[in-house]
């Protein structure tokens, strides 16, 4: 029988090692040059229906954390991040999950927090006469639970040693459309009363007001997100994403960064205002460099915005939006800067003080586990220590400096504009955990969770333990003359 053209191995060919990246795991391949019709093995691929189930599924679980309240006390978001974790564990997609030793690491130090919790609430300490227990344990757990829960539920979806980057542009594109969606709900807010309509994605259930109708009668228009802090928290984390998603496309860039930003500034959050807004510009000016389209695309973002905002301005009943931007931008003269910018929460007559001293007289090491104080979380640290004291402090913080050292580790081998979003994303939930627990919080935990799943927590394609990438280039390297190409 005559053999099919190019399945025999080139005479006097040396043995190669093909690269990691290219689908055969580092294994050397010996191309046999003495015995014919022998044919090369093809690259490991995955099937096209298996990948394609699973990036839906890895975009509706993102698509989902924006949904409403199903009944009291459970969001969209909570069941299907919990859905997909049953239907993972039961069906045994545990068993080849693409975790790096770094995002072990992440949910050890979770869990240890959940550990420090379980014990302050099992052993309470007295409450004391100034903040009481909140007396929720129930939505404490699942603030501990669910960004370990987001994580493996994003490692199940993704399977074993896949390129992130199909998915990471899916995930991406789904954070700005919901984005764009979201500042068009609260842009109509300003004129029209959704109050009906976004009521679902506030509360449920609930007697006491909830914290977005506060925020509409000063003027702060959120859409979906109940408290402010949660939505320049999504917006930030929306403004990253498209500057990824289109950071060879100025013209797209430039209209969708004018809804984003619009809708983070109609909130009126300090967490977009100084956080991830001043983070997406200085990014976006060091893509630009000196190419001109690009400059006249970031005038044209800043003139639609302005326009807008005078817009809402003339034709909103409460809005005061543009006073709130001249006292964070322009304050007086012997303002405190910390205590206006912290909204009390640092700086003179700070309001976490008292808190805060009341804990460390009564339980500084385990904190009230997870009956909690009966205090809002304005601080991610100060929710840290209310639930599990100064273990639970150092917990969050050591989080936080794993997701910084994991960038800065990965930094040099990767993707510059995956660095880019990975870099700002670290740098957007520091400065949001100033504000409220980032790491937990409402909608833009998981968005957030995911994406560092993606980025720097998960096995790089052709690299079982984390520590090597061989760059897209590598990854490219096609094997024509033996018939071998990386997928």
């Amino acid at each position: 029988m005559s053999e099919e053209p190019g399945t025999r191995a080139r005479p006097g060919a040396l043995r190669q090692r093909v690269p990691a990246g290219a689908g055969h795991r580092g294994v050397v391949l010996p191309l046999l040059s003495s015995v014919p019709g022998v044919a090369e093995p093809g690259p490991v691929r995955p099937r096209r229906t298996d990948a394609r189930w699973r990036l839906v599924a890895l975009s509706l679980l993102v698509a989902c954390a924006c949904g409403p309240y199903l009944v009291a006390g459970l969001r969209t978001e909570q069941a299907s991040v919990y859905l997909v974790c049953g239907v993972g564990l039961v069906c045994g997609w545990w068993r080849s999950t693409p975790a790096a030793p770094n995002g072990l690491l992440v949910v050890y130090l979770l869990g240890f927090e959940l550990v420090i919790a379980l014990f302050g609430w099992l052993f309470p300490a007295p409450p004391t006469l100034e903040i009481g227990w909140a007396d929720e344990p129930l939505r404490a757990l699942d603030n501990l639970v669910m960004p370990g829960a987001v994580l493996f539920a994003t490692w199940m979806l993704l399977g074993a040693w896949v390129d992130p980057r199909p998915y990471l542009r899916a995930v991406c594109g789904v954070i700005v459309a919901l984005a764009c969606v979201n500042t068009g709900l609260a842009f109509l807010s300003v004129t029209f009363d959704l109050t009906p309509l976004l009521q679902g994605f506030w509360v449920q259930g609930e007697l006491t007001p909830s914290v977005a109708a506060l925020a509409l009668s000063t003027g702060r228009y959120g859409g979906i997100f109940n408290q402010p802090a949660e939505g320049g928290h999504f917006y930030s984390i929306a403004l990253l994403s498209l500057i990824y998603l289109f950071h060879r496309r100025p013209w797209w860039l430039a209209a969708a960064a004018a809804v984003v930003i619009l809708g983070g500034t109609l909130g009126a959050s300090k967490t977009f205002l100084l956080g991830g807004l001043p983070v997406g510009v200085w990014q976006i000016l060091r893509t630009a460099g000196r190419r001109p389209t690009w400059w006249l695309g970031a005038a044209g973002v800043g003139s639609v915005v302005y326009g807008l905002l005078r817009v809402a301005a003339g034709h909103g009943v409460n809005w005061n939006g543009l006073g709130v931007l001249a006292t964070y931008f322009a304050p007086a003269d012997d303002a405190d800067l910390v205590h206006l910018y912290s909204a009390g929460r640092f700086g003179d007559h700070a309001a976490l003080y008292d808190v805060t001293i009341a804990i460390l007289k009564t339980s500084p090491w385990t904190g009230y586990g997870l009956n909690g104080v009966g205090w809002p979380y304005d601080s991610a640290w100060l929710g840290a220590f209310a639930v599990g004291g100064l273990l639970g402090v150092f917990a969050y913080t050591a989080v936080l400096c794993v997701l910084l050292w994991s960038w800065w580790r990965r930094r040099p081998s990767s993707d510059p504009n995956m660095s880019r979003l990975a870099g700002g994303l670290v740098l957007v939930t520091i400065t949001s955990s100033l504000g409220y627990p980032a790491l937990s919080g409402n909608r833009a935990a998981t968005p957030m969770w995911v994406l560092f799943a993606l980025l720097l927590l998960s096995r790089r394609i052709g690299s079982r333990d984390g520590r090597r990438d061989p760059g897209e280039a590598e990854a490219r390297i096609k094997f024509t003359n033996y018939g071998v190409s990386s997928p």
